[in-house]
Order: structure tokens, then sequence, then C-alpha cells
């Protein structure tokens, strides 16, 4: 697609997700690594409820001596990330990676880079770059040997984005 950023086993990343999720061409890692959870989890058949998906934030905001409201606030004014983009992509994505890799964070890291391996993954905009999730996957990891196969994204008809600049960052 004439929009895309990156292309990941066929579902494109485009510059109005990066815009409507405020994230810029810097953070591209952490959308990929969603899109290739959604995959998997498309694959084995799960996903979550709002309900679970607020208890893991609730986890993680009293793990930060925090209120969800504090941890919220915090987000917003610290990194910019808005509660809607929280939920939907970083604590969405922390349950899934629990839910297919386990708790241990090696164990994820590892999960990650194995998905990523396995990927096929296409940096359209020659801006775009990923950094490895990690150069140690190893035989303890779960490993993944089959591409994962999702429908194809269906994108909207094209309307001008302009590419990513300083005011994405």
């Amino acid at each position: 697609p004439a929009e895309a950023v990156a292309i990941v086993n066929g579902e494109a990343i485009t510059y109005r997700n990066l815009v409507r999720w405020r994230i810029s061409l810097k953070e591209l890692d952490g959308v990929v690594n969603y899109i290739l959870l959604k995959q998997a989890t498309n694959q084995a058949k799960f996903n979550f409820s709002d309900k679970q998906i607020d208890t893991e934030v609730q986890r993680i905001a009293s793990d930060n001596n925090l209120s969800i409201d504090q941890w919220y606030s915090m987000l917003e004014k610290e990194r910019g990330i808005n509660r809607d983009h929280y939920r939907e992509i970083v604590a969405w994505s922390m349950l899934a990676l629990k839910r297919l890799a386990g708790d241990d964070e090696n164990q994820q890291r590892k999960f990650l880079a194995n998905l990523r391996a396995a990927a096929k993954i296409e940096l359209v905009d020659p801006a775009a770059k990923l950094r490895p999730v990690s150069t140690e996957a190893t035989e303890s990891a779960p490993k993944v040997t089959e591409p994962i196969v999702t429908e194809p994204v269906k994108q909207e008809p094209p309307t001008k984005i302009e590419p990513a600049d300083e005011k994405l960052d």
C-alpha cells in the first residue's frame, strides 16, 4: 500500500496507524511486535477481555506504587502515551506475551526474537528501522517454525498522508 511504513506478514502498518497511536518511526519496533503478537494470538485463537486488560494495568500501576489514574497521568505527561494507546497496544501486548511465552522476561525476549526471525517484515519507508529484540534466541524459548498466517488488513482508501516528520516525535 502506498501509505505503508512497513508490512509484517502481509499486514500493513500505515502512517495513519502511527498518527492515530501517536507513535513516531523511532517507535516502530513496538508496533511490529504488537502486530506479530496479534497474529500469534489470532493463530492460537485467543484474545483478552477489557477486564483482563484493566487488571493488567492495575497490576502495573500497583507495581509502580501508583493508582491507575496516576499511572495514566504519568504516561501522558512523561511519555506522551494516552490511555487508549496504552490499553490497546502496550497492556494488551504484555498480556499476549505472557500468555504466549510465560512470565520470564528472558523467555519473552527470546520468543519475540523468534517471532521476528520467522516473520516476513518489509520496511517500506527508507527512514524506518528496527532494532533487534535479542541476539540470544535459544532452544529453551518457544520457537515459531511456521509463518503466522492471518487475513490481510483491509485498507481504507488511501488519503494523502505526509511521511513522518518532526511533528510525530
